[in-house]
């Protein structure tokens, strides 16, 4: 089998929370996620932690050994360039059978779902629509400012001091971002649309086939946009980590260990 690439989990915790928000504060915030949309009763909390749980053993007894043969390998820190990308690409296949395996868990949550929730789902989707046409081109400035911020605040965490080439790289690369924030809206809208017209068993469906095969559901415009910003995204990280230093390499080395180990810490003491 190929080595497992340190890339691949590198964006894993750029997408994630960070160190800061442990495994318990990740089932909270899931929690309060699901609720907000569909406002869940007492036994479907209880099989939603219990759906997290079965996640994190997952992650604690396939994932990570897996991670962690090439992580703390001196073959990551001297391999070749074009190596790492090769490898990259051959292994993004696996990952998205990951991907899914683990968004199939969300399965038996919708099934349990009643009228009102998908009522009430529709109507909280629709509210967040609203709120999001109404921000202006300087708010969209704002985020795209605290994106930098925190995007370099990760890789410093993750590689430590970065070169001023690199700060600049980093920046260069988030405020340059086009936004598809537009064709996001118009793309939930045309969704929202056809959920609420379906019956309530069809409208289960539609958003399990939405969970596992999102890409499917955006329009045109949306797709051609979340592909270039993936593709640009992916170009950034693997140059960031092709031209780190050794010692920046040895470094997220280091981090990524204490993200394991407090990833086991938490995981052992749900058990």
């Amino acid at each position: 089998m190929k080595q497992l690439i340190v890339l691949s989990l590198m964006c894993l915790i750029l997408s994630s929370c960070g160190k800061n928000l442990t495994v318990n504060l990740a089932e909270t915030a899931l929690l309060w996620r699901v609720d907000d949309y569909f406002d869940i009763d007492k036994n479907q909390r209880k099989d939603l932690k219990s759906n997290f749980r079965q996640a994190l053993k997952q992650v604690n007894d396939e994932i990570i050994p897996e991670f962690e043969k090439v992580i703390f390998s001196e073959a990551l820190i001297t391999k070749e360039c074009v190596q790492v990308e090769k490898s990259y690409y051959e292994l993004k296949p696996q990952f998205e059978q990951l991907r899914i395996r683990f968004l199939k868990r969300s399965f038996s949550f919708i099934d349990s779902v009643n009228p009102k929730q998908v009522e009430y789902f529709i109507e909280q989707t629709n509210k967040e629509i609203a709120k999001d046409e109404k921000k202006s081109n300087s708010d969209r400035v704002n985020a795209s400012e605290k994106r930098l911020k925190r995007t370099q605040s990760t890789l410093q965490e993750l590689f430590g001091d970065l070169t001023a080439p690199q700060q600049q790289s980093v920046q260069t690369h988030v405020l340059e971002q086009k936004s598809y924030e537009n064709f996001l809206i118009e793309s939930r809208k045309k969704n929202i649309n056809v959920l609420q017209n379906k019956s309530v068993p069809e409208a289960k469906q539609y958003l399990k086939n939405y969970v596992i095969q999102w890409r499917d559901f955006h329009t045109a415009e949306l797709k051609a946009a979340v592909l270039e910003r993936e593709v640009r995204n992916e170009k950034f990280f693997l140059d960031f980590f092709c031209t780190a230093s050794v010692k920046q390499k040895k470094h997220f080395q280091t981090t990524v260990a204490d993200y394991l180990n407090l990833f086991r810490k938490v995981y052992l003491a749900q058990k």
